[in-house]
Parts: C-alpha cells; sequence; structure tokens
C-alpha cells in the first residue's frame, strides 16, 4: 500500500462539504434543531472556508534578525507570541484587531535575550493556546505543525514550547523528526534568531483550523507516512476494535473487568453497565468479529497513564469509537486509520453529546459536540443526545437510540448520509 493518502474532498463526495454529522434520535423535532443548530454554526464558526478554503491555513510570514517569545497568559485560553526586531518592526496586527491571532506586540517584563540560536539556516514557531493540554495540542497545535512541516526544509528546526504532552504525541507520531528537528523552548524566555530566517504561522482568527476541508491533510499525511502500518506488529495490522470510551477509570480490558471510582460528568455505574452491554448485544446481532474495548487513557484500576504507543494503536485499529464528548475522542480521532478510499472505509464515532433537554450536562448549550472542530478528519460520524435526568456529574442515554445508531452504524446504513431526515 502506498503511504500517500488520498484528500480529504476525494475520499466520501457525497458528504462533502460536510454540514453535520447524523443524530439518531426517536424525535423529530430533535433532529431538526440539532441539524439546524449544528449546520449554522459550521456556516458561522468555519463554514467561510467553504467559499474560500484557503482561510483554513495559516499565513506563512518569514523574518529575518527577529527575537521570538511566547509568554505565559492567565488563562488558557488565551495565546499571546512576539516575533520582533530591533528597529521596531513586529509580527501581529498594528490596529489590534484578531487578525494576528495571538501575535502581539512585544510589551512583557521579560524582555531579555535568553538565547542567540545560530546554528542552523531556519527555524520554525507559531503560536497557539491550552500549551500542555492534550486534546488541544492534537486538535489545535499538531494541525498548524504539520501544516509548517510541509512547507518549510527538511532542515528547518521547530522552537516548541516543552511539554510532557507535545514529547509524547511528537515522539511517537515521527522518532526522526522528534530526535532531530526540535529546540525544546520555555515561555517567556526570548530566543533571537541572529543568523538564518524564522518562519512563523499566523492564524486569521482562532487558534483553530477553519474553514472547509483540507486543513488536516498535511497532518494526516505526515502521521500516514511516519506510521503507514495498522499496529506496532505488521503481523496484526487487520486486527480491528470496537473502542468504547469511558470516563471512568477502567481501561483497555474487556467489559467483564470494570472499575468505577469517582470522575467528573461521567456515565452512572448501573447505566453505563447496560450502555455496554447494549453495544455487545449489538456487535453480536450484527455478527462482528472486532474486539471490544473500554478505554480511558489509564491503566486499569490505576491513575497511571496508558504509553502513547498503546493509545496509538488502539485507535489506529478502531473502526468503531463509541463515547461521551471528551478528550478521548477529540485527543484520540487523528490515530485513526489515515487512508480511508470511500465512505465506508472511514472510522465511525458515535458521540454522546447534550441535547435541547440535557444542556446541564455542558452547562452551556446543546449539541456540543468535537463535530466541528475534526470534521475535516475522515470520519462516519454520529451523535446520540444524554437523556433530561442527566447532570453535569451523571449522565444517561437512551439505550433505544443506542441500538438504531448501532444498527444503523453497523446493519448497512448508508455511511454517505448525515441525516435520518433525508
Amino acid at each position: 500500500r502506498s503511504n500517500k493518502i488520498i484528500p480529504f474532498r476525494d475520499i466520501c463526495p457525497e458528504d462533502y462539504p460536510p454540514k453535520h454529522a447524523m443524530l439518531h434520535d426517536r424525535r423529530k423535532k430533535e433532529i431538526d434543531e440539532y441539524e439546524n443548530y449544528m449546520g449554522t454554526q459550521v456556516r458561522e464558526w468555519n463554514g467561510v472556508g467553504m467559499r474560500d478554503e484557503d482561510i483554513e491555513l495559516p499565513e506563512i510570514v518569514k523574518v529575518q534578525d527577529y527575537k521570538y517569545a511566547v509568554w505565559s497568559t492567565e488563562y488558557p485560553y488565551e495565546s499571546q507570541s512576539s516575533a520582533w526586531n530591533n528597529e521596531g518592526d513586529y509580527v501581529g496586527s498594528k490596529d489590534g484587531s484578531r487578525y494576528s491571532s495571538g501575535w502581539i506586540k512585544p510589551n512583557h517584563p521579560f524582555m531579555r535575550v535568553y538565547e542567540v540560536l545560530d546554528e542552523t539556516d531556519e527555524w520554525v514557531g507559531f503560536s497557539s493556546w491550552f500549551v500542555g493540554n492534550y486534546g488541544h495540542f492534537v486538535h489545535d497545535h499538531l494541525p498548524t505543525i504539520s501544516y509548517l512541516r510541509s512547507v518549510v526544509p527538511e532542515t528547518a528546526k521547530f522552537l516548541l514550547i516543552d511539554s510532557k504532552v507535545a514529547r509524547s504525541v511528537l515522539k511517537t507520531i515521527d522518532p526522526d523528526f522528534y530526535n532531530n528537528r526540535i529546540k525544546w523552548i520555555k515561555l517567556d524566555e526570548v530566543y533571537y534568531i541572529k543568523k538564518g530566517t524564522l518562519t512563523l504561522a499566523v492564524r486569521h482568527s482562532f487558534q483553530i483550523t477553519l474553514g472547509c476541508c483540507n486543513g488536516f491533510d498535511s497532518m494526516r499525511q505526515w502521521i500516514a507516512q511516519a506510521r503507514p502500518h495498522m499496529t506496532h506488529n505488521d503481523n496484526e495490522r487487520d486486527h480491528r476494535l470496537i473502542v468504547y470510551y469511558s470516563r471512568q477509570p477502567h481501561t483497555y480490558v474487556t467489559s467483564k473487568t470494570m472499575a468505577f471510582p469517582k470522575h467528573g460528568r461521567v456515565m452512572e455505574r448501573n447505566h453505563e453497565g447496560q450502555v455496554l452491554k447494549t453495544i455487545i448485544q449489538a456487535m453480536q446481532r450484527h455478527n462482528l468479529k472486532e474486539e471490544f474495548v473500554i478505554f480511558n487513557g489509564k491503566h486499569h484500576n490505576s491513575s497511571e497513564p496508558l504509553p502513547m504507543e498503546l493509545i496509538f494503536n488502539i485507535f489506529r485499529n478502531a473502526k468503531t469509537i463509541i463515547g461521551p464528548h471528551g478528550t478521548g475522542i477529540g485527543g484520540n480521532f487523528a490515530w485513526t486509520n489515515p487512508f480511508p478510499t470511500n465512505c465506508a472505509e472511514r472510522t465511525q464515532i458515535l458521540e454522546f453529546i447534550p441535547g435541547t433537554e440535557s444542556v446541564a450536562v455542558a452547562n452551556t448549550h446543546p449539541f456540543t459536540s468535537y463535530y466541528n472542530i475534526i470534521r475535516k478528519w475522515p470520519l462516519d460520524y454520529h451523535n446520540i443526545v444524554y437523556s433530561k435526568n442527566s447532570t453535569l456529574n451523571t449522565t444517561y442515554i437512551d439505550l433505544d437510540d443506542l441500538n438504531s445508531a448501532l444498527d444503523y452504524m453497523w446493519g448497512g446504513g448508508d455511511p454517505s448520509s448525515n441525516s435520518l431526515l433525508s
């Protein structure tokens, strides 16, 4: 098999550009409200890309003899970086508009040069938010790093904020890049690129990949090229999984071994047992031979996280991922099969999200989903909503809706459709 991916737009033309996922619900009104809300979000949030696809790719700015720093911020959702020279020039908007997307005029109290960088011809930097957060690193930082990697020389070195998350992910994806093309830097330290050039990615608004729909292709191509096999063991490349993501701390085990200590916004213990039983029965009903595993990112009965290599292999081999809105989905979608050639070969996701009667789960608004962010990855995306007795701490779903969703996904439902009403 070639390590070259098929562009996103060509994998499932029938579902392009993707407008929303498929909601499985017995209430037509709920589906109508979902499709209207999600469609509006796609149009308003990153729908501009349907008219101008370049909006999802950052502007590339090259400068010389510049200083560079990423600043610490009061809140994780803030992003502040600076690149400037001794003549008063700097990267970013001069009128304070959001166009500069995190690039600000240098006015930090700590402006002393920490290190002069003159050992290579080209350095690379970018600005982003939620430093050290696993999910945001994968769906916000990594697409920008990947795009930069695709447009700079192979000898260019990346100036990346040091964090356990960044180290773990990049070492797993591409050990050669990790070992040879990164200089780890710290917040609030100024680096002076005295020789060569500094290449920067300047987003147009938020620190996410806006638009539709090729903004993740460079990331998918990088992962496919660096990690082409379905598993680390070539002999297991055809071993597929049904992955249930739980917010309870039991993990990579069969459903026979379970533990339920407290955790935030989790499914009620006995109800989750019913959910697992429903999934297993649906697998049997549809004669699925895949292995069923339960995942929450940690070792069984332990707070110790799973090795990144194992997490990568679990999701690379997933046929279907089922579970609540959370980092288990939003942080691991990128490890799924990068090589689908049509609608049916895409990895399936069934995400549990708040509905009109269960807004309390998200404490914001209904239909909070990762779909808007990760719809640029080749996924066959489905949703069901939490039941109205769900709260911010304890959640429930309708088992009939779960069964309907699984019967559609595993029983021959059209993988190119995004609506039960069509």
